[in-house]
């Protein structure tokens, strides 16, 4: 880790504050991690302890680190963190806000082997039969509406689900709908469980609402012991959970684990937010379990969306809860002028009512199998821990034997291979979600080779 300081930007105690963030930023330094001893980072810096003293005082102000008597300074928060002042670091040109994309060329580079970007390639896009439309066609549409949302399109929705339209908003994506509940439902200061990793660390939304994520342990299984230690210790009121194929890890929730979350959360009165938007990318026979929600309808709110089908330009998701807060989150969304236009509504509505729309998902998850199994076994061959998943798109490489940071995914990109790493989801130094729907097979061995020769090439220069 390079913690070299410029010295002439400014009071030297703000420059180590920065770099201390913005390694935490990179990956180099994780959340909860202990950093140096003040007497350690002094000497690092070439600076006096006092310096260091002030700039970890600072940290602790803005909610960023902890000091624990005994033990030492630990990194709990980055800059996306609702502790901070509002304003304290937004106009600094590394803010999270701000930041440039991580892979900015990969958009333009047609060599690039892509299994970062989160959403299905354009070939294994469904190929939904839609009706032709008229401005008429949408104007009449728009008489179907209400303040929850276009009314055939909620049946549709609420006949899959088992619920009546009255307990369905739709909104402008699951994201939208996760932001309606943590603005309409939460205070300033309020904690939410998440368990890490989770693709919700990588979401600024908590620091808009001023919520604070608390990380709960998981690896692949719920340890419940310690669940409860956390919810009791933190004063959690809120659960956010991804239990079909989780990103980024791919884990599917046993329903043993379903029932006892569930039980769980109504002896600790916790509200659960079950996002669910890999549900209908389940691999063939893999057995389908009940949602949280139609467990324990009383404490828990739904997510959907069909971004993940139909790609993220279809923005279209929906919240379901029972009606009084569904009402409550339909004057939230009024007031915040989150206003959703008729037209991808009726969209929705006509892909999922379309007479090709079964065969089209059957032949997505027959796809998504084939990618899905074929990256496992390449995976298998180059000795990396993974585990087959039974649906979703990705594959959860972990325990690799170097340390995985921005640095290594710019190696990576070199070869022109693109990937995740787990440090993005609060999923170690060691981790990389990769998007197996997004690489044939072909491109899967020559992703794994040149991921082989990357890990090989780091390890050579760690020896030497």
């Amino acid at each position: 880790m390079d913690w070299h300081i410029q010295k002439n930007q400014g009071p030297i105690y703000q420059e180590i504050m920065e770099k201390i963030i913005s390694e935490g930023e990179k990956g180099n330094i994780l959340l909860g991690e202990k950093l140096p001893a003040e007497r350690e980072l002094a000497k690092i810096f070439q600076v006096n302890r006092s310096t260091v003293t002030r700039a970890i005082d600072e940290l602790q102000a803005l909610g960023m680190i902890e000091k624990v008597r005994g033990s030492g300074n630990y990194l709990i928060a980055l800059r996306n963190s609702p502790e901070l002042s509002p304003w304290r670091f937004l106009i600094e040109e590394n803010d999270y806000f701000f930041k440039p994309e991580l892979f900015p060329e990969l958009k333009n580079n047609q060599e690039a082997i892509d299994a970062y970007t989160g959403e299905l390639p354009y070939e294994l896009v469904p190929k939904i039969q839609l009706p032709s439309f008229s401005w008429k066609d949408f104007l009449k549409a728009e008489k179907k509406e209400d303040h929850l949302g276009y009314v055939p399109l909620r049946k549709v929705l609420g006949k899959e689900l088992k619920e009546e339209k009255e307990n369905i908003l739709i909104t402008a994506g699951s994201q939208q709908g996760l932001f309606l509940i943590l603005q309409g439902m939460l205070q300033k200061g309020d904690k939410v469980g998440i368990f890490s990793p989770s693709f919700f660390w990588s979401l600024p939304i908590f620091s808009i609402a001023q919520v604070k994520r608390i990380g709960i342990p998981f690896s692949g299984k719920i340890d419940f012991f310690k669940l409860k230690e956390i919810v009791l210790r933190e004063k959690i009121k809120v659960l956010i959970v991804n239990p079909n194929f989780q990103n980024p890890t791919g884990v599917q929730m046993s329903l043993k684990e379903r029932e006892t979350l569930v039980d769980f959360a109504k002896s600790h009165h916790l509200l659960i937010i079950e996002d669910d938007a890999f549900s209908k990318l389940y691999y063939p026979k893999t057995k389908k379990l009940p949602t949280l929600r139609q467990l324990g309808k009383d404490n828990v709110l739904y997510l959907g969306s069909l971004s993940k089908i139909l790609g993220t330009t279809t923005k279209i998701g929906w919240v379901v809860g029972p009606p009084p807060l569904m009402e409550r989150l339909s004057k939230v969304k009024e007031a915040l002028d989150f206003s959703l236009s008729i037209f991808p509504q009726v969209m929705a509505y006509s892909a999922l009512t379309s007479q090709n729309y079964p065969l089209e998902m059957a032949a997505l998850r027959e796809k998504l199998k084939k990618r899905g199994t074929d990256l496992f076994q390449l995976s298998q061959k180059y000795h990396f821990k993974a585990t087959m998943p039974k649906g979703g798109y990705y594959l959860w490489l972990e325990e690799l034997p170097v340390t995985v940071n921005e640095n290594f995914l710019k190696k990576l990109a070199k070869e022109n291979i693109y990937v995740a790493g787990g440090y993005l989801f609060a999923g170690g130094k060691h981790s990389l979600r990769v998007n197996a729907s997004r690489l044939t097979k072909k491109e899967g061995e020559i992703f794994m080779e040149k991921l082989a020769k990357v890990i090989a090439q780091e390890k050579n220069n760690i020896l030497f």
